[in-house]
């Protein structure tokens, strides 16, 4: 044996280094991979309620100014971007995603009453079946109708879910290089040890 530390000693010390080390860069690496994720999420979301926002103002100077807004509205057929033209009863005159004469009055709904007293309002509700929040903004129109739009967003798990590939190959390849780093330093602070 060395003149340091006993063989069985320098193995323990060694093993308990080595853990200590991986396990502390393995959960600076999941809090850093998850902070990552929630700045990710809020970005996504700010340029979400930017855009949507955005696009319905100019959308409802639009529909102000025409005398058939439904020509105007062809353009979200089929597209991610729900539009729907709700009257000033709450009764639905069209939307692009499914029939208008078959859906129940809004009139009760956050945004919708909102923007009847302010002129904009938005709201968010989150659908457990598809794992998505879906942001709703809607504007006052001149004769008292609202027009609002609407947009499905990933949530956190949903983002996570679809970088998980990503994700996976990342934290290989962290596990990798902490259990190689762990080592190298391990063996750097018992050397001296081994000499004393």
């Amino acid at each position: 044996t060395q003149a340091g530390l006993p063989a069985g000693g320098q193995r323990k010390m060694r093993r308990k280094i080595y853990r200590s080390m991986l396990l502390t860069v393995l959960l600076a690496a999941l809090c850093i991979g998850l902070l990552l994720m929630l700045s990710l999420y809020q970005l996504f979301t700010g340029q979400l309620r930017s855009s949507l926002s955005s696009e319905l103002k100019f959308m409802a100077a639009a529909v102000n100014q025409a005398r058939e807004p439904q020509v105007l509205f062809e353009a979200f057929d089929g597209s991610s971007t729900r539009l729907t033209w709700i009257d000033a009863d709450g009764n639905v005159r069209y939307d692009s995603d499914a029939n208008a004469s078959r859906m129940e009055n809004h009139l009760d709904r956050p945004e919708i009453q909102e923007a009847l007293k302010d002129g904009f309002g938005s709201s968010s509700r989150f659908s457990t079946t598809l794992g998505k929040e879906t942001l709703y903004f809607a504007a006052r129109l001149e004769d008292g109708g609202i027009l609002r739009m609407s947009s499905a967003q990933t949530s956190v798990v949903g983002l996570i879910l679809q970088m998980l590939q990503i994700f996976i190959l990342v934290a290989l390849a962290v596990v990798i290089l902490s259990m190689v780093l762990s080592h190298r330093i391990t063996d750097s602070i018992i050397r001296p040890l081994n000499h004393l």
